[in-house]
């Protein structure tokens, strides 16, 4: 992948929420579901390109642990093959995006997976008007 590795994770609304104390007891069920609603609808979109979900745990007033945030880990780098790299992105893009609640986090992965997407793209069209113009010879 090279460089900073990226993940696409949870909104850290609940996070803050939970850390401050502003949580009722009840609602760390809720919160805890939407954390993991979130973190698997990423690794299930994403496939093989992204990592199991991991989560962050805070006591709550209850006594217990609860996930409050969680993230994915995302293998952004491009393919050999212009095509295998516009399949991975538009996989990646995917589990970006197709998860209700946006993090910022979600959002930055989603825009280089556009950026290598539109990249692979353009290098494809590229390679058929290259192969169309050699047919016409």
């Amino acid at each position: 992948m090279g460089g900073v590795p990226l993940f696409l994770s949870s909104p850290p609304i609940y996070f803050f929420r939970a850390l401050n104390g502003v949580e009722k007891k009840e609602n760390y069920k809720r919160i805890e579901r939407e954390v993991k609603e979130h973190e698997n609808r990423h690794f299930f979109v994403g496939g093989s390109f992204v990592g199991i979900p991991t989560y962050i745990y805070l006591m709550g007033k209850d006594g217990r642990l609860h996930p409050v945030m969680g993230e994915v880990s995302v293998d952004l780098s491009e393919e050999k093959d212009p095509l295998l790299t516009a399949q991975k992105m538009e996989s990646i893009l995917a589990a970006a995006l197709d998860v209700g609640d946006i993090s910022t986090q979600d959002a930055i992965v989603a825009g280089i997976a556009a950026t290598k997407l539109a990249k692979a793209e353009e290098e494809l069209l590229k390679q058929r008007a290259e192969k169309t113009y050699k047919q016409l010879l």
